[in-house]
């Protein structure tokens, strides 16, 4: 299918070995980008819709090769995602507003599940990487802050549906 927009795109050009003609290219870049948005389950919007929206922008920004900016933006979605996820296993004003207030790491350690609670602490690691000015996790990427997000992701999903079905599914009532 066509698309019908315009675009401009930059290729690099090499010569062929063993050729004084011919060239191959390889695409730098094209713009406009139109990046995709990325769909989140319903547990995951309902729990944190800015989580969601964050997480969106920046991908974007990611998108358009704003690599100094996306990797906070991750850092600030994982925020959002993770207090969100403990404010919604709490009915007290005041834990509430101490989860607000407290910082990420504080709040990692409160996570009942031990494997989410690492993950969670290592994507925090990265994504302070992508805020300080020396990196502690050199060898490691967006990619992998990427990554290690959507297994957070993934856990607190796990999570919501599991409650969901085990309230929904008392135990003693058979058929």
């Amino acid at each position: 299918n066509s698309c019908d927009l315009v675009f401009v795109s930059r290729y690099k050009l090499n010569k062929r070995p063993n050729s004084s003609k011919y060239y191959d290219a390889t695409l730098m870049t094209s713009h406009p980008r139109f990046p995709v948005k990325e769909e989140f389950s319903e547990e995951i919007s309902c729990l944190s819709n800015q989580f969601v929206e964050i997480y969106n922008q920046s991908a974007n920004a990611e998108s358009y090769e704003l690599d100094q900016i996306a990797g906070i933006g991750y850092r600030k979605a994982l925020e959002f995602l993770i207090k969100d996820y403990l404010i919604s296993k709490v009915s007290e004003p005041e834990k509430i507003e101490k989860i607000k207030k407290n910082h990420l790491g504080n709040c990692i350690k409160e996570i009942d599940n031990p494997k989410l609670k690492k993950v969670a602490e290592r994507a925090t690691w990265l994504g302070n990487d992508e805020t300080h000015y020396i990196r502690k996790w050199g060898e490691k990427d967006i990619k992998d802050l990427i990554t290690l997000i959507r297994i957070t992701v993934g856990f607190v999903e796990q999570d919501i549906l599991a409650d969901k079905y085990l309230d929904e599914m008392e135990e003693g009532r058979k058929i």
